[in-house]
């Protein structure tokens, strides 16, 4: 499939941990985007075995109509002064 044609869905996704679950939603390529795949993901450099897929959106977009996760911390940060340097006391 090539880029351009590369469609994702939102995605529920749940991992086992001692005394319960990590929940996590996501958007995933639609080959990923399966119920009951199981999944390996990166987080912060490393690879975490064990993550399922537990719900699939119905609705489906194309690569480049996805939200831009840095765009909007970067709007918010922008809107709320988050992004502003701290004054030191």
């Amino acid at each position: 499939m090539s880029r351009k044609n590369l469609h994702f869905r939102q995605c529920h996704l749940e991992r086992p941990i001692t005394g319960g679950k990590l929940h996590q939603t996501t958007w995933l390529p639609e080959q990923f985007a399966r119920l009951g795949q199981m999944l390996r993901l990166r987080e912060k450099d490393v690879w975490m075995d064990g993550w399922q897929v537990t719900q699939v959106s119905d609705v489906r977009f194309a690569e480049s109509l996805l939200p831009d996760a840095h765009e909007a911390i970067k709007s918010h940060r922008a809107a709320t002064g988050d992004s502003m340097k701290r004054s030191v006391d």
